[in-house]
This record gives C-alpha cells, sequence and structure tokens, in this order.
C-alpha cells in the first residue's frame, strides 16, 4: 500500500499511568561517553581525569565502562532489566584481564511500576554483605516525597536517616533534605534550581552545623541551543566563595526517526528546517540538531507548519484496555501502512501487517500489564498514553 508523502510516524504510548508525554519528533539524543576533568589550582586549568562509555542493547543502556586518563580500564557498572525495568546494577572494578564485582543493587516496583525499594549490597572478600537499604514514598502526583536509609549494623538494619522532597507549583523539585534519626536533626541538604520549562540549573549541597547550613559543593549543567546536557561544571565552598572543582563534557550520537525528509537545527538562535542531505554538514558546523530551545520560555511551542490544520486521524479504545485495542481509522488520505508494538524502551514485541482497513483490532491477551509503544506509519508525530490493565 502506498503511503502519501508526508505521511509520517505516529507513536502512541500505552501506560498505566494514563498521562500524556511529549517527545522529539525528529531526532533521538543518546549520549556516548563522558569526559571528566578535575581542577587544577596551580595552574588554574581543568586536567582530564577519566573517561565514561556507554553501550546499548536495543537503545537500552546496557553497561558503562570507566577509564583512566590512559584508556585503561578501572571500573564497570552492569544493568539488568526485568519487564523493561532495572532490576539490577552490578558494579565490576577492573583486576588485569579480569572484571570483579564489588556492589550489587537490587530495585523494587510497586504496583504503579515506581520505586519502591533498593538494596544495595557489597563483595567482602568472600561473601556478599548488606550495606543500604532504601525505601520510597510518593503523594497522589507520584512525586517522591520521602525516602528512608537503613544501614547493615552487628547483623540487623538500623534506621539511619530520612529524606524529605519539596517541589514547586509546577511539580518542579526545589529542595531534598535529611535528617539523622539518631540524632533527630538535620544532617544535609539540596538545593535545586530550574529553568521556566523545567532543565536543572543548578543544585547545591549544604550540610547542618551547629545551628545553620553551611555551602559544601555546587553542581552547575549547562545546555545546548536545542537544550541538551553538554557540560557540568562542580564548584566547592572555599574561603567564602564557590571556586572550580570539576567538570564534565557529555557527547551525543543522533539517531534521526524513520521517516524524516526535512528535519529542524538550532543555527545561531534561529530554527532552520533542513532537507536530512544536509544535517551532518550544519552538524561539522556546530549546529545542534532540533529546534532551538529558550529557557526562559515556558509557552507552548507552536505546531510544526506541517502539522497545522491537521486533526488524529485515528482514535484507539478501550482506555484502558484489558485484552485488545481497536484503532479506528478517521482519515482516508493518510493510509496506515503499518504498525509495530513494543514496549516502553522501543524493543519490539509485534509487527501487525495493515492493507488499508478502517478499523484494526490488536490482542494484548498475551501481554503482562505495563507500557507499551505503538507505532504507526501516519502523518505526524502524537504522543498519548492509554492503560493496559
Amino acid at each position: 500500500m502506498k503511503v502519501t508523502r508526508n505521511c509520517l510516524i505516529l507513536v502512541l504510548l500505552l501506560s498505566i499511568s494514563g498521562i500524556t508525554t511529549a517527545e522529539n519528533r525528529y531526532f533521538r539524543s543518546i549520549p556516548d561517553s563522558v569526559y571528566t576533568y578535575s581542577y587544577n589550582r596551580d595552574n588554574s586549568e581543568y586536567e582530564l581525569a577519566s573517561i565514561t562509555y556507554n553501550y546499548y542493547q536495543n537503545g537500552i543502556l546496557d553497561s558503562t565502562v570507566t577509564t583512566s586518563t590512559e584508556r585503561i580500564p578501572v571500573s564497570k557498572t552492569v544493568n539488568i532489566y526485568n519487564e523493561g525495568l532495572p532490576s539490577s546494577v552490578w558494579t565490576y572494578k577492573a583486576e588485569g584481564q579480569n572484571w570483579l564485582a564489588t556492589q550489587k543493587q537490587e530495585m523494587f516496583y510497586d504496583n504503579y511500576r515506581r520505586l519502591a525499594s533498593r538494596v544495595v549490597t557489597v563483595w567482602r572478600t568472600d561473601h556478599w554483605e548488606n550495606l543500604n537499604t532504601f525505601t520510597y514514598f510518593y503523594d497522589h502526583h507520584s512525586n517522591l516525597k520521602v525516602y528512608h536509609r537503613d544501614y547493615w549494623q552487628n547483623n540487623t538494619w538500623t534506621d539511619f536517616s530520612t529524606d524529605s522532597l519539596f517541589y514547586d507549583h509546577r511539580s518542579f523539585l526545589t529542595e531534598r533534605t535529611a535528617w539523622l534519626t539518631s540524632t533527630n536533626q538535620y544532617y544535609t541538604r539540596m538545593l535545586y534550581e530550574n529553568t521556566a520549562t523545567g532543565l536543572k540549573l543548578s543544585q547545591t549541597r549544604q550540610d547542618y552545623l551547629d545551628t545553620d547550613w553551611v555551602n559544601k559543593a555546587k553542581t552547575r549543567y549547562i545546555y545546548n541551543g536545542c537544550g541538551t546536557l553538554t557540560n557540568t561544571y562542580g564548584e566547592i565552598w572555599l574561603n567564602g566563595n564557590w571556586e572550580p572543582d570539576s567538570r564534565t563534557d557529555i557527547y551525543y550520537h543522533h539517531e534521526l526517526l524513520p521517516g524524516r525528509r526535512r528535519v529542524p537545527v538550532c543555527h545561531n538562535g534561529h530554527t532552520l528546517y533542513i532537507h536530512v542531505s544536509q544535517l551532518a554538514n550544519h552538524l561539522a558546523h556546530g549546529d545542534c540538531p532540533g529546534e532551538c530551545y529558550d529557557p526562559d520560555d515556558d509557552t507552548e511551542a507552536p505546531p510544526h507548519p506541517s502539522d497545522r490544520g491537521r486533526r488524529i486521524p485515528f482514535t484507539v479504545f478501550p482506555n484502558p484496555a484489558t485484552d485488545y485495542i481497536t484503532i479506528r481509522m478517521e482519515d482516508q488520505e493518510c493510509p496506515v501502512s503499518g504498525i509495530e508494538l513494543m514496549d516502553y524502551y522501543g524493543r519490539p514485541v509485534r509487527k501487525i501487517a495493515t492493507d488499508g482497513e478502517e478499523v484494526i483490532t490488536i490482542d494484548l491477551g498475551s501481554l503482562r500489564s505495563g507500557s507499551y509503544i505503538l507505532r504507526i506509519i501516519s502523518d505526524t508525530v502524537y504522543s498519548t498514553i492509554i492503560s493496559r490493565k
């Protein structure tokens, strides 16, 4: 079946939460490596300290390897997933040609697929030993509000501290404060500064000494013109001033989503829509992939010119879904050429062939409850969330 020239990829997110999400319609930016620098106060220069490389499988972060400045492996983390959620994280140290396990974290989730608890254990010569456990609690908006930290002492769990999190009217995190259970006094806190659209600009750590909060460390976050994090700068509080301490540089590769012929780049603060054949040349000259981002603009972005005047060409029901979903096509000028069902992390679960049908039914009976992506070749990119019970 032939698809009209302006038909693009349509994505529907099927999730328990029922909240509509937005996503970049053109690119997927994937961090490949992070270069970490320490600040040398003798010569006032940043010096390379380590490099971390990210490795992916099916679009999901599988492992990270940190090396020395000579590119000699030092440590590694490996992520294990279960039903699309990280279930454990293993940390290793390099010893010769071998990797030796040093720590593991196990994650457990509630019925809403939110992190409910995390248990950290460490390797002690010949056995695993408990280290910490964290228990998480949420408000009715699913914002994390409180978590407890216990530590392992004398073969039993001991309540160590409790962290409380505070949000502004936009649900942006502004403060996280911890106090010690043993003394019932403040211990440390993090203060967060955000842009009008929710990007984190800085986080400041303060410790509670005597009767007042004292600055300790700060991290500032730097974004490119498209709103992608490119650098962080660490500072420490010395003699009443913030002094440089560290820096990270983050490098990405950008995956172009299928069906794109013209894409946006941010060029000198202006968004240009270019043919994909020109993309490499623009990136080589310092343009970033995507529409220009204004961190102070909290208004909703206007629709792309190709989206104006268009309506969603189909409906999906029932919502929530139990055994099946039905897709009813409502615009024959932009037919569907194929449908792909994926899990929440983009891994294919099922492909459905189409031949111009007006009504398509997809059986969900064999799938677990949770999050899935329904990818449809149609006229533009939408994101909506429906429930699979």
